[in-house]
């Protein structure tokens, strides 16, 4: 329950400062509600608007209320797929609500959502900030380990919900608000939002006629899953605390259910007690609230029961029993742990290769084939990998990247090496996933939730159960006996493999890293077990690593303990236990603070836990440079700083958001072409000599810069450039081959993009006439003219006209557009 000084300033006025973020975040491409306004519009006018707003988002506040108008929503209807058209519920209503009150809506919800990991209890993770999915599968799987392990007869059973959320009865919502103790003032608050809303349904590009909305919170809302949440936690804390619905017994803890806002499944044991009781608390509780199970659609997974107990439950439930495998949270849970990668993987793997399949028979561009693997079958994957903490065959990960390659290739050979092609893009290479580091890093994720400060979590606190006495948190950094590995559950001894296989080789830690434990730690005796009580003082202080007993990486004299902590005279002797021990371990090697040990120390959030984790294992590949560079360097007679390379490929890559164009730009850049000399390797009948008559070796270079044909090209296309600019700009091969930023010729920022884009207009013809005459200055105007076409079209839409024009003003007024 919120404490009165957290009701009121949920309640405080409502500043312009709130709102100007929230306009700024619009995503310009959602539609607009009945009145037509955009969220473009309120995102290009948000200083004018903001003040507006504000005045009238406090007036809600104090007690007035919205014209109906305002509360009106559009309902679209999508088709399902596979459904028969000529029903109704065969299409999936979509309401669109007016943009001004979504942004009332989202400012109260951010106010609100401060507090919901106070009132909303661990088992709900929907929508709760530093909570996610991942938690309750993972979970769920440790406590289908502990009911084989402990022999605790139970099944899982996903309750359906009809129509969760447009069921809601308002006159609940607002008591479950005050019991909350959300406050008069926030309330009022929200009720604005629900005064008088009105719905009117498109169809055929005709309008029906408005009518009212009595229940239920409102789809589109972003406030509507907090009070969701909200009002689902009184049946969650009626099932957790009813005596005789039980939960799988974890030491004197009981785990009863996991939430995902409506997404309900129960661990349940002594299942013919329990379930009459579940549904007399759900029958009550529907009620007060409007909340309806469907029980046909409900279904039940047998963990352990007797097959007796199954019939039996078969003949007094309606659910659906699943005789495998459940879904929950779009992750297939078995009755046993080991079942669980059969249930999932070679699905998902099918899928993503029937996919592969069919995206190759359509025209997508190279680059293009590399973005629809981060986009559409890379997060496929993390979500499992997230999720299900279970060890995968040798062969599956390098068996489905090398069907990535395959893809991405067409089947052909590869011109840029893998290990180029996954680095990321600053450093040369275009951030192609792969698969087994970011299998390993979101493993390694859960070490850092093992130390995270962000709440409780469920199933930290019962792997955390199964390592007591020891803590879950200092297990990773120190050596762990056979008989302790034995006690550990699946889970935490999988992510623990997988820590032990990368920490040294990937530079995650070192072997006197200042989170080595003192307490517990084999290597410290004195520490452990019951003698470890003495220790009682320093625990009480927080010197249990050995980071924390250090003092500029070193171990500090008694007289600084005396001073600084007031130590007892009692503690010299364990204060020489420790001085010992510290110091046998400084001679192995002074403490470093990896990134890793970074990361865990101050972890409060886990958002980003994986791409961060990756990046530290993909780094160690990163010291060298890649071979395209050196050979660029060796070209141009100069070596480029690394710092030097990342900004060549951040303006080679970010000329244009055109994929076409910043695909030439990575060609050239990693040196795709072939050229004369590299033909003569692959056919030795060939001469090797320049094929446009020179008479000299077509080596990559000759062939884009050298060459004699070549050089008068270029010398007109900087004449451009220069008449253009305004300024003389000399020609120069790192700025028309890389868009070198750092080769400036005492050019402008904008000047210098201009540049780029006439180059690589230029570049981009010279491609298409690989095998023949080079291209007229007038053809590569009109590619400079398309360039700038398809960039005025985006900036349209992206709202970024402005600066759009301030880079092609130059051209625009020194050429004619044809």
């Amino acid at each position: 329950m919120l404490s009165r000084p957290q009701a009121n300033e949920l309640a405080t006025p409502i500043t312009t400062e709130e709102i100007l973020p929230i306009l700024k975040e619009l995503r310009t491409s959602k539609a607009p509600g009945p009145d037509g306004f955009s969220p473009l519009y309120y995102k290009k006018f948000r200083t004018q608007l903001a003040p507006l707003l504000t005045n009238m988002y406090n007036g809600f506040l104090e007690g007035k209320s919205p014209p109906k108008e305002l509360l009106a929503a559009s309902i679209v209807v999508i088709p399902k797929e596979g459904k028969d058209p000529s029903t109704c519920a065969s299409y999936r209503p979509i309401s669109l609500l007016n943009v001004d009150m979504k942004i009332y809506a989202k400012v109260l919800a951010t106010r609100l959502s401060r507090h919901l990991p106070s009132l909303v209890h661990p088992d709900q993770v929907g929508f709760i900030p530093s909570r996610g999915a991942p938690d309750n599968i993972r979970r769920t799987v440790n406590l289908l380990s502990i009911a084989h392990a402990s022999k605790q007869p139970s099944l899982l059973l996903s309750l359906d919900a009809e129509k969760a959320f447009d069921r809601v009865d308002w006159t609940y919502l607002w008591e479950v608000l005050r019991r909350f103790g959300v406050g008069e003032g926030m309330i009022g608050g929200i009720r604005a939002l629900y005064t008088s809303p009105t719905a009117s349904v498109i169809t055929m590009g005709g309008r029906s006629r408005p009518f009212d909305i009595l229940n239920g919170t409102r789809q589109g809302c972003p406030l509507s899953p907090l009070l969701f949440a909200l009002c689902l936690e009184p049946l969650a804390e009626q099932i957790r605390g009813h005596p005789d619905i039980s939960g799988i017994a974890v030491g004197d803890k009981h785990y009863k259910l996991s939430l995902f806002a409506d997404d309900i499944l129960l661990t349940i044991t002594r299942p013919l007690v329990s379930l009459p009781n579940l549904y007399g608390c759900l029958s009550s509780f529907g009620a007060l609230s409007g909340y309806k199970i469907n029980i046909a659609k409900s279904e039940a997974l047998n963990i352990s029961l007797p097959q007796e107990v199954v019939t039996h439950l078969r003949e007094s439930f309606t659910f659906r029993w699943c005789p495998h495998r459940l879904q929950y949270l779009g992750i297939y849970l078995t009755a046993h742990v080991p079942q669980l990668y059969a249930g999932n993987y070679p699905d998902m793997i099918k899928h993503i290769k029937s996919l592969l399949r069919q995206w190759s028979s359509y025209s997508i561009s190279w680059m293009g084939r590399i973005y629809a693997l981060k986009m559409t079958a890379l997060p496929k994957l993390l979500y499992l990998f997230r999720t299900l903490p279970v060890p995968l065959p040798l062969t599956i990960l390098p068996d489905l990247q090398s069907a990535f390659y395959r893809y991405v290739w067409q089947g052909k050979k590869p011109r840029v090496s893998r290990l180029i092609l996954r680095r990321p893009k600053k450093h040369g290479g275009l951030a192609v996933p792969d698969l087994a580091l970011y299998y390993k890093s979101a493993q390694l994720t859960q070490l850092l939730q093992w130390s995270s400060r962000r709440g409780r979590v469920c199933w930290v606190d019962i792997e955390n159960d199964y390592v007591a006495p020891s803590c879950l948190s200092q297990v990773p950094w120190r050596q762990i006996s056979a008989v302790e590995r034995g006690r550990l559950l699946p889970t935490t001894a999988h992510s623990l493999d997988i820590w032990s296989k990368v920490k040294y080789c990937m530079s995650l830690t070192t072997t006197t890293s200042g989170l080595l434990p003192l307490r517990d730690n084999p290597l410290f005796p004195p520490w452990n077990g019951e003698e470890g009580r003495a220790f009682e003082w320093w625990l009480r202080k927080g010197f249990t690593t050995l980071g924390a007993v250090l003092l500029q990486g070193k171990f500090p004299r008694w007289e600084y303990f005396r001073e600084s902590h007031d130590i007892p005279l009692r503690e010299f002797h364990r204060y020489s236990q420790i001085r010992h021990f510290v110091r046998s371990r400084l001679n192995i090697g002074t403490p470093v603070e990896t990134p890793f040990e970074r990361l865990v120390m101050r972890s409060s959030s886990t958002a980003g836990a994986i791409s961060q984790i990756y990046s530290l294992l993909l780094h160690p590949s990163l010291d060298r440079p890649c071979s395209y560079q050196l050979l660029w360097e060796a070209d141009l007679c100069h070596q480029f700083t690394g710092e030097e390379w990342g900004a060549i490929t951040e303006s080679s890559m970010g000329i244009t958001t055109c994929t076409l164009i910043k695909e030439n730009c990575y060609k050239l850049l990693s040196r795709w072409y072939l050229d004369p000399v590299r033909l003569q390797k692959i056919y030795p009948a060939l001469t090797g000599l320049c094929t446009r008559g020179c008479g000299q070796r077509g080596t990559f270079y000759h062939m884009w810069w050298e060459c004699g044909l070549v050089i008068v090209l270029w010398s007109s296309v900087f004449a451009m450039i220069s008449r253009a600019l305004g300024l003389p700009v000399p020609p120069d091969p790192a700025l028309a081959l890389l868009n070198s930023p750092s080769r400036r010729h005492g050019l402008p920022r904008s000047s210098l993009r201009l540049a780029h884009r006439i180059c690589t207009s230029t570049r981009i013809c010279i491609a298409r006439s690989w095998k023949r005459d080079l291209p007229s200055i007038p053809e590569i105007e009109a590619k400079v003219w398309y360039i700038y076409k398809m960039e005025r079209l985006t900036a349209q839409l992206h709202d970024t006209l402005q600066q759009c024009t301030k880079i092609w003003e130059p051209w625009l007024s020194t050429q004619t557009i044809p």
